[in-house]
């Protein structure tokens, strides 16, 4: 093992700690195809077939105020931006993606100019991201260095990691000395509403009941007690505000993330989808419940 993979060690025990969380395992580091980005042809004028502009992406800096030790701490990803990362040639980054979520495919980006890795320490997957190339003008590694290394292809290096909760845009500046040791990403918990709602969400046309079962053992102690569905969402009730809210992932095996909206009445807490879902997954760590439909809403929903 070199002593750069030895340091990735060094900084996934630091990245654990950061993010206030001691699991006690070792991290187990695990080779990830480096995927080189696609290009797309651009499509002839009038073709139907013709692409729709994508959303423009901002450019987001690490700011002061989220710096914690040698950790940089995304409170809440905002997928419209693409953060820039600061990184050093040989020295590898770590990024702790967001607890519960796995990686689904390969890091796709500059395969010529980055090493990677990736691994898991306690609930987060991990993947380490060392540029193996010199800034261009480089003082530390150029041609006159004792161990130059070969110019990058561009000081901004791109990366996007793919994960069953999302994607993650990274833009990483290579410096010649200093980087950012880690970067803990987060999702920030859905907003509850500031006044309790006089009564529980009313169902649109017809209200389809939806089994409810635990997936996890021990069972999961804040199970539901109703689960329904209509024609333009999902309504998740609870008789008393679980700990903390859970994750919601649509379709067989939880495949895709779904966003919420938090409805709090005199009766119970309530978890209102943007749209309408019959198959989901609950996840609150390790913890998970099972939302299946009836027969009925398996054929309304082929149809």
């Amino acid at each position: 093992m070199t002593a750069a993979w030895k340091r990735t060690l060094a900084l996934l025990a630091l990245g654990a700690a950061g993010c206030g969380t001691n699991s006690g395992l070792e991290t187990t580091p695990t080779y990830t195809p480096l995927v080189p980005a696609q290009r797309t042809p651009a499509p002839t004028a009038g073709s139907p077939l013709a692409l729709k502009p994508e959303p423009i992406q901002t450019p987001r800096p690490f700011r002061r105020e989220e710096i914690q030790g040698n950790t940089w701490v995304i409170a809440d990803w905002n997928p419209r931006s693409v953060y820039q990362i600061p990184v050093a040639p040989l020295e590898p980054t770590i990024l702790l993606l967001p607890a519960g979520e796995s990686l689904t495919s390969g890091i796709v980006g500059s395969s010529d100019d980055l090493s990677v890795h990736a691994g898991a320490t306690g609930q987060r997957a991990t993947v380490a991201l060392m540029p193996n190339c010199a800034p261009p003008g480089s003082k530390r590694f150029g041609a006159d260095a004792a161990k130059p290394l070969v110019p990058c292809m561009s000081r901004n290096l791109q990366a996007a990691v793919i994960t069953d909760g999302g994607v993650y845009t990274l833009q990483l500046q290579v410096h010649d000395w200093r980087g950012m040791p880690v970067v803990e990403i987060n999702h920030a918990p859905p907003a509850r509403t500031e006044q309790r709602a006089a009564q529980a969400p009313a169902a649109v046309g017809e209200r389809e009941p939806l089994s409810v079962k635990t997936k996890s053992e021990p069972p999961a102690p804040w199970m539901p007690t109703d689960v329904w569905a209509d024609a333009e969402k999902m309504v998740v009730a609870f008789a008393a505000p679980p700990p903390t809210l859970p994750e919601v992932f649509a379709g067989k095996k939880g495949e895709q993330t779904v966003s919420y909206q938090v409805l709090e009445t005199d009766n119970g807490l309530y978890l209102v989808t943007n749209r309408r879902v019959t198959e989901a997954e609950l996840r609150l760590g390790e913890e998970v419940v099972r939302i299946g439909g009836n027969d009925r809403s398996k054929a309304r929903d082929k149809d």
